[in-house]
């Protein structure tokens, strides 16, 4: 992945390069071969699709460079994401179930109501890659950025960006807002999970950071119902909730 296109709105360029200083700065990612987490993520929301809310610590390894995902354990084998297509592999490598996932050219998916575990691999693999290379995946190729308004958030003014994803990205939805700490670090993201509900609008909160080898990562974070597409978050009960407990990585070089 390149640098983003010098048609992006100059202050969220702004922006966005001071997030990524803020999470380690742009060559220790640029360099980073493989990031591996351990973390625990389940929520609510994945009742509605007939899925245990139950959390799952599961082990990741995860390609910077292209949506390749690889969970483990997962229902006694290894769960994969690469690019569109979800894999679930037993004890021995053979794979299971797989599913090319099919969306339109604005990138959406439509999943059945009900999920198969394959479905769930898809969710969980994307949305974890996406997190993962956050707010440094947002300064690559084809990602268009908007600075907004700053708005107030847990007591202190943030600044946001407005970033529309391509199409041949699996994320949540094509535009997603990303609010920024007085300090640069993300702290919340706003997005519709369209493979969950078209009505499914979240605000992802984003803290407790940990350094991990000299490197910031948030190690909770917490999802809330947005009632409406707009800006406020109804921080009752999380919907979907997600907890880093270790994170390391192979650098080139």
């Amino acid at each position: 992945m390149a640098a983003a296109p010098t048609d992006t709105d100059p202050r969220a360029r702004e922006i966005l390069d001071r997030a990524v200083e803020a999470h380690g700065g742009a060559e220790t990612w640029t360099r980073m071969r493989e990031l591996r987490i351990e973390l625990s993520i389940g929520g609510l929301a994945l009742a509605s699709k007939g899925c245990t809310p139950a959390a799952m610590r599961l082990k990741t390894r995860i390609d910077p460079k292209s949506v390749r995902v690889e969970m483990a354990p997962y229902r006694g084998g290894i769960a994969r994401l690469d690019g569109w297509k979800a894999s679930v592999l037993d004890r021995d490598g053979n794979v299971t179930h797989s599913l090319d996932v099919a969306h339109d050219a604005e990138g959406q998916t439509a999943l059945r109501r009900l999920w198969q575990p394959v479905h769930h691999v898809f969710f969980f693999g994307y949305a974890i890659w996406n997190y993962a290379l956050t707010p440094w995946l947002l300064t690559q190729s084809d990602m268009r950025s908007t600075a907004l308004e700053p708005l107030p958030w847990r007591g202190a003014m943030h600044e946001r960006v407005r970033v529309r994803f391509p199409a041949d990205l699996p994320t949540h939805c094509r535009e997603q807002d990303f609010w920024f700490a007085p300090d640069g670090r993300l702290s919340r993201l706003d997005y519709t999970a369209h493979v969950l509900s078209r009505f499914a609008h979240g605000a992802h909160e984003v803290d407790r950071y940990e350094l991990f080898d000299g490197v910031p990562f948030a190690t909770r974070r917490r999802v809330w119902v947005r009632p409406t597409a707009g800006t406020f978050a109804l921080r009752a009960i999380p919907v979907m909730a997600g907890t880093v407990h270790h994170v390391e990585w192979d650098s080139d070089g």
